[in-house]
Formats: structure tokens, sequence, C-alpha cells
């Protein structure tokens, strides 16, 4: 589900949410998988992007940065898992960060305008989200049960 802000062509969304559970749980190269699935289905024309939108020219609209930015985070949660609950909620935030920096540089690219423009469309309005949502996603992590891999 994706929620509109009048204000900015991104959307808030729970896309990030559950790529935090779902690449920190999976683990390794399944959660690049993961995103990898999701990606190409995408891709391909399956309506699994925001708003339902689909198709390859769906990266290349003022979103594209964002749906990049994915990979590397989910890799990042794969493949680092810590003991620790600071250094976890830590891990939550920084993959929220790679996010946005693809994000924000494609939007900028995407929007032409001034670099307070881009941070006022494609990152301010993100940063509480993205806190409540790694803060959501770290008590779901803290819940699940812990494989071992």
């Amino acid at each position: 589900a994706a929620i509109p802000l009048p204000f900015t062509p991104v959307p808030m969304t729970f896309q990030t949410f559950f790529l935090l559970v779902g690449a920190s749980s999976l683990r390794k190269f399944y959660s690049l998988q993961m995103v990898a699935w999701y990606l190409l289905l995408g891709f391909v024309g399956f309506p699994l992007f925001a708003n339902p939108s689909a198709g390859f020219t769906y990266l290349l609209g003022p979103t594209g940065g964002y749906l990049l930015g994915f990979i590397t985070a989910s890799s990042l949660l794969g493949f680092f898992c810590f003991r620790n609950l600071a250094g976890q909620f830590s891990l939550f935030l920084f993959a929220h960060t790679v996010i946005l920096l693809p994000g924000v540089l494609w939007l900028h690219q995407f929007l032409g305008g001034s670099w307070q423009e881009t941070l006022a469309k494609g990152f301010y309005p993100f940063l509480l989200g993205d806190l409540l949502k790694s803060s959501a996603a770290f008590l779901c992590w803290f819940l699940l049960p812990k494989r071992r891999s």
C-alpha cells in the first residue's frame, strides 16, 4: 500500500519495513535473492511497486533509485547480523540510509531542480517514517526465532 504525499512524486510505503524484516531473517544470499525476485517480477509486469505500478520503465521514474537501493540494503542485512541490540538497530537505520542515498540521487536527476527541492521531496519527509519502520522491524527481528546460518 502506498500513501501518496501531495508535495512529492515519491509515496510513503511499507516496502522498506518488509525488506528489513525479510532480509534480516533470510540472511546471506537469500536476502539478495528475495529483492532480485521482487524487482524482476515488478519489471516484467507484476503490479508490485507503489500505486500499483510495474514494468521496466518504472525504474526510470522518480522512485527508481530507491528500488535500486533495495539491492544494497538487502545485501547488508543478509550478511550482517549483530548479536547485540544496539548493533542490529543501527544496521536497520543504516539500511534505510543505503536506500535513501541512491533514491535521492536519482530523484535529483529526475526532477532536475535544486538540491533543496530534492531533499524536501525525497529525503526529509521520509526520515520519521524510516525511523518508525526501523523500530518496528527491529521489534519483529527481536521477537522472531533466530536461525543459525
